[in-house]
C-alpha cells in the first residue's frame, strides 16, 4: 500500500469481543454463530447512533472509532444494556456476552481498517473488563465532561503487553439512579428538519440495477426483469420506502462507493446482487448492504432450473423480496430495542414491540402490547401498530386460552387498521388469524387471500392459509401454501408453527411417517411449544409406537406437567368438529390420558 494512502490520526478507539466465544461455539456452532453476529450488528447500530464508525467486525471481536470519548462510553453502556435485554429473552444458553474497552491513541486508517497503538491498547482494556463491562484508559475518563452521568472505578496500574509503562485502567458504569444520554442529534445545516424527523425515521430502501455475469448480452433482459419485480414487490410492504427504479438505474454501470450511492439516494439499505445462467440454471447472487457504512448485512444465492422464464422471473423475485424485508425489519428491531424511551417514535415503538412480540412468550407478548399501545399514542392513524397489537392478542389465547376476552378486542383493532389502510397486508393477515380462531374459516381465508395480494411475498399469509385449511379440516388444500410459506421463509421466528401445521396436514391425510418427520422438526426448533410436541405424540399413536409415543408424552409433560384429552380439547378451541377429533384419536392411542389427576 502506498504511504500516502494511509491517514494517521488520534481517536477513541472501542474494542469488544465475545466473552468465552470458543464455549458458546461447541456448544451450538451454528446458533452461536448468528448470536454473536446478531449481536455485533445491533452494536454497530449503537455505534453509529452516537457519533460512531464500526470500523471492522472480526469474528467474535469488534472495532470502532469515536471523536468523542464521552460517545464512545455512553455507546458501550447502551449496548451492554440492551444486551443484557436480548440475553434474557434467550431460553438456553447460548448467549454472547461482551466485554469492552476503550482507549485514546493514534491509529492508522487504511480501506475501513483501523490499526495502530490505539486499537492494540483498547483491546488489552478490554482483556481487564468481566462480562458485560466496559474498561476505559484514564485519559478517556478525563476527557469526558463531569456533567455525563457515568462513573469510573479505579482499577489500578496495570502492566500491559506490548506497552513498556504501565496504564492507568478504569472501569465504566452509568450512575445509580440516573439514565443514559441520548445521541445527541447535530445542529449542523446537514441535519435534517425536526419537523420532518419522524417521516424520516422510517427506512427507505435502493435496489441497484443487478449485474448480468452471463457473459450473453441477450440475457439482460432477464436480469432487468428480475430487478424490475423485485422493486415493485418489495413495494408492497409498507415497513419501508422503496426508492424508484428510475433513481437508482444510473447507478447501473457505475457501483463504486456504495455509501456515497446510498447517501445521493437517500437509502438506509441498499440490495445489489447479479445473475449468472449457465445451460439450463440461473444463480442470481443478492445481498443486503447498510446504507450507513456499506456494511454487508446479509446475502444468499438463489438457484432454479430455467423452465418457463416469466414464471421464474416471479419467482425469484418474490424468492428474494422475502428473504430480504425480514432482515430490513429484524435491522430496524434491533436499532428500536437498544434505543431509549424517550428517544422513540411510532415507528420505533411498533419495531420494539415486534421484536418482543416475536420472542413468543407470553410475558414478552403482553410488554409487545403496551409497546404497540403506546405507538397508537405518538401516532392514532398509523394503522401497523393496530395490526400489530391484535395480532399479539390474539397470539396470547395460544398461550392462555382462558382470556377468550381478547379475541374479540383483537378483532376490533384488526379491523380499526384495515379501516386506517385498507392496503396494509399485516392488517388483513391479522384479521385472517382472528377469523380463523373465531372458527370462520371461509372469511378468514378471504382476509388472507387480501393479504397475500397485497404482498405477495409475504410467508406467514400463506402460513395463515394452511392453518385454515387444517383447523377446517380441509387437509389437502393445507399443502402447497404451507410449502410456500416454508420456501419463502425458512428463517422465520415462527418457523415451528409453519412445521407443526404441515404435521397436522399430513396426519389428516393419513401420511403419518411424513407427520412425524415434520412434528420432530417442529420440537426441534428453538422457540417449540407444547403444540408441536401434541403433534408429534398424535402422529406417533397413529403409527402404533408405542415406546416413542411414551417419550414424547414425557417431554410433553416438561412443558405442559400432567396435560390431558381434557386440557387439549379446552385449549384447541379453533377446530371444526372432524379436525378435533382426528387429533384427539392420535393422542388417545398414543395414551395421553382422558383427565388430570388431582395431586395427591
Amino acid at each position: 500500500m502506498e504511504k500516502d494512502q494511509l491517514s494517521r490520526k488520534l481517536a477513541v478507539i472501542l474494542h469488544a469481543d465475545v466473552v468465552g466465544s470458543t464455549s458458546l461455539v461447541q456448544k451450538n456452532e451454528a446458533i452461536a454463530h448468528k448470536r454473536i453476529q446478531a449481536a455485533f450488528h445491533q452494536f454497530s447500530e449503537t455505534i453509529r447512533s452516537y457519533g460512531g464508525i464500526a470500523r471492522e467486525i472480526r469474528g467474535d471481536a469488534l472495532v470502532a472509532e469515536f471523536e468523542r470519548a464521552s460517545d464512545a462510553v455512553a455507546a458501550a453502556l447502551a449496548f451492554q444494556v440492551s444486551n443484557v435485554e436480548l440475553n434474557t429473552a434467550i431460553e438456553d444458553d447460548v448467549q454472547p456476552q461482551v466485554r469492552i474497552g476503550i482507549s485514546l491513541g493514534e491509529v492508522i486508517v487504511a480501506d475501513n481498517t483501523v490499526t495502530g497503538t490505539g486499537v492494540v491498547l483498547a483491546q488489552r482494556l478490554e482483556q481487564l473488563a468481566g462480562p458485560g463491562g466496559v474498561v476505559v484508559q484514564g485519559s478517556v475518563s478525563e476527557t469526558v465532561p463531569t456533567r455525563m452521568p457515568f462513573e469510573f472505578e479505579y482499577l489500578g496500574e496495570r502492566d500491559l503487553k506490548g506497552f513498556d509503562k504501565p496504564v492507568r485502567a478504569f472501569s465504566a458504569s452509568l450512575q445509580e439512579g440516573k439514565t443514559l444520554p441520548a445521541p445527541e442529534v447535530s445542529s449542523t445545516p446537514q441535519s435534517r428538519d425536526p419537523v420532518n424527523l419522524k417521516v424520516a425515521d422510517k427506512p427507505s430502501i435502493a435496489v441497484l440495477p443487478f449485474d448480468n455475469l452471463s457473459g450473453d448480452p441477450s440475457q439482460q433482459y432477464l436480469v432487468d426483469a428480475i430487478t424490475e419485480d423485485l422493486v415493485s414487490n418489495m413495494a408492497h410492504d409498507l415497513w419501508f420506502d422503496v426508492i424508484a427504479r428510475a433513481s437508482t438505474q444510473k447507478f447501473k454501470d457505475d457501483k463504486a462507493g456504495t455509501a456515497n450511492i446510498a447517501a445521493e439516494l437517500g437509502a438506509r439499505y441498499i440490495v445489489d446482487g447479479s445473475l449468472r445462467k449457465a445451460g439450463d440454471r440461473i444463480r442470481v447472487s443478492v445481498m443486503l448492504i447498510d446504507g450507513n457504512d456499506g456494511r454487508q448485512i446479509w446475502d444468499q444465492r438463489f438457484d432454479r432450473v430455467a423452465t418457463d422464464l416469466f414464471e421464474l422471473q416471479d419467482e425469484i423475485a418474490i424468492s428474494i423480496a422475502a428473504a430480504v424485508i425480514p432482515e430490513v425489519n429484524t435491522a430496524e428491531q434491533r436499532s428500536a430495542i437498544r434505543r431509549h424511551p424517550q428517544n422513540l417514535d411510532a415507528w420505533s415503538y411498533c419495531h420494539k414491540a415486534f421484536w418482543h412480540l416475536y420472542t413468543f412468550e407470553l410475558s414478552q407478548l403482553e410488554l409487545s402490547q403496551s409497546l404497540f399501545e403506546q405507538a397508537i399514542e405518538h401516532d392514532p392513524s398509523y394503522s401497523q401498530p393496530y395490526a400489530g397489537l391484535a395480532y399479539s392478542q390474539m397470539m396470547t389465547l395460544w398461550y392462555d386460552s382462558s382470556k377468550q376476552a381478547l379475541l374479540e378486542t383483537a378483532s376490533q383493532n384488526a379491523h380499526h387498521a384495515i379501516q386506517l389502510d385498507n392496503r396494509d397486508s399485516w392488517a388483513h393477515f391479522a384479521l385472517g388469524r382472528i377469523l380463523s380462531m373465531q372458527c370462520q374459516y371461509d372469511e378468514a381465508t378471504l382476509e388472507l387471500e387480501r393479504a397475500i395480494e397485497l404482498n405477495p411475498s409475504f410467508g406467514r399469509a400463506y402460513f395463515g392459509l394452511a392453518s385454515v385449511a387444517v383447523y377446517s379440516a380441509n387437509y389437502a388444500q393445507a399443502l402447497e401454501p404451507i410449502d410456500t410459506a416454508i420456501r419463502l421463509s425458512p428463517a422465520d421466528p415462527h418457523l415451528w408453527t409453519f412445521y407443526n401445521i404441515k404435521a397436522r396436514a399430513l396426519t389428516g391425510l393419513e401420511q403419518y411417517e411424513e407427520a412425524e418427520h415434520w412434528a420432530r422438526k417442529a420440537v426441534r426448533q428453538p422457540s417449540a411449544t407444547f403444540w408441536c410436541d401434541l403433534a408429534l405424540v398424535s402422529a406417533l399413536g397413529y403409527l402404533g409406537r408405542e415406546d416413542e409415543a411414551r417419550l414424547a408424552i414425557q417431554e410433553l409433560y416438561r412443558k405442559k406437567p400432567g396435560y390431558s384429552l381434557e386440557q387439549y380439547t379446552r385449549d384447541d378451541f379453533v377446530l371444526a368438529p372432524a379436525a378435533h377429533q382426528l387429533v384427539i384419536e392420535g393422542l388417545r392411542k398414543a395414551g395421553l390420558p382422558e383427565r388430570t389427576k388431582p395431586p395427591r
